[in-house]
């Protein structure tokens, strides 16, 4: 089973890979763990109480520019509110994101469920991406199972920083900084977080 199709060739600045492992008594008990860990991963709204306080907040957005509160699905935007740093001029002070793909497969004992996005322009803004990172990067975002081990993990790929924008030289400040401090892994504990948040919570709701 080709679990990483959805991951793209790193071709281009940084790269990165944060995941998180169970194991249970037997493939019954991981199947369990998997379906509720996979509506976890679907479930964006919810990625920061899953991940803890201090974590970024996830918004499923559709393409009115209007939230959404169901399982997110493939074209849908992600709007990004991340704490601390400062808030960009694009974007309406979010970072954002698209849903280009969702790839699930597998049977019950080996499965897979991949979520990919790349930085975009938001919904009502055609002419700006609004993320730190250029539109080369993407994250995806997994949870696999395997017998009777399951694993949540998060891939960067391709990270580069946005300094191409028209919102000035403090923009493009911002995300120079933002970027190479996600390249050099700041990033780590939101993503160590989120991952082991996805099946803590899968664990907790059994």
């Amino acid at each position: 089973m080709r679990t990483r199709k959805i991951i793209p060739e790193q071709y281009i600045g940084a790269q990165s890979a944060t995941s998180y492992s169970i194991k249970l008594s037997n493939a019954t008990a991981a199947d369990c763990i998997f379906e509720r860990a996979r509506k976890n991963l679907l479930d964006v709204n919810h990625w920061q109480k899953m991940a803890g306080p201090g974590t970024a907040r996830f918004t499923a957005v559709n393409d009115n520019n209007v939230e959404t509160n169901e399982l997110v699905e493939e074209g849908n935007y992600l709007r990004i509110n991340i704490p601390v740093v400062p808030k960009a001029a694009a974007g309406e002070g979010f970072d954002w994101v698209k849903v280009e793909r969702i790839e699930e497969h597998g049977a019950p004992g080996h499965r897979f469920i991949g979520i990919r996005v790349r930085p975009t322009k938001p919904p009502f803004e055609k002419n700006e991406v609004a993320h730190f990172f250029s539109a080369h990067a993407t994250s995806t975002f997994c949870i696999e199972q395997k017998g009777n081990k399951v694993k949540a993990a998060v891939f960067g790929r391709n990270e580069k920083p946005n300094t191409k924008t028209a919102f000035g030289f403090f923009t493009k400040l911002r995300n120079l900084l933002i970027a190479l401090g996600a390249m050099m892994g700041l990033n780590k504990p939101q993503w160590k977080s989120l991952v082991k948040g996805l099946l803590d919570h899968a664990k907790e709701n059994r």
